[in-house]
């Protein structure tokens, strides 16, 4: 029972901390929008967006004070199904843009630009 509550609190300490987010997600392939998105989330929740049969980016934003960092898994569409490609972590401030960028040009070029805002 004693370890039940303590899972109780830590569970509601994480919803009083969490923050909501809106985050604004641009995807580009080779320097072409192919996705535009506005999600809205919390501090410390996985998003997952898909841009077409391209590529999928599951987001978990963080914010200290009016530092966003973002952790990101890119995963590419390859025969049919989405497979692991890279992993990323960017940050910067609330309502500036942060880039993730993979690849090289004129082969293959993948951006993603987040902008969070505090809601």
């Amino acid at each position: 029972m004693k370890k039940l509550g303590i899972a109780l609190l830590s569970v509601a300490s994480f919803f009083v901390n969490a923050e909501s987010l809106e985050v604004d997600v641009k995807f580009y392939f080779n320097n072409k929008l192919v996705k535009s998105e506005v999600i809205r989330t919390e501090t410390g929740l996985q998003s997952t967006i898909t841009a077409n049969e391209l590529l999928e980016i599951k987001i978990t934003p963080e914010i200290d004070s009016s530092k966003v960092s973002f952790s990101a898994k890119l995963n590419r569409f390859e025969n049919g199904v989405f497979n692991k490609y890279k992993i990323a972590n960017v940050s910067t401030t609330l309502n500036e843009t942060a880039y993730i960028v993979v690849g090289r040009e004129p082969e293959e070029m993948y951006k993603i630009e987040l902008v969070a805002k505090k809601i």
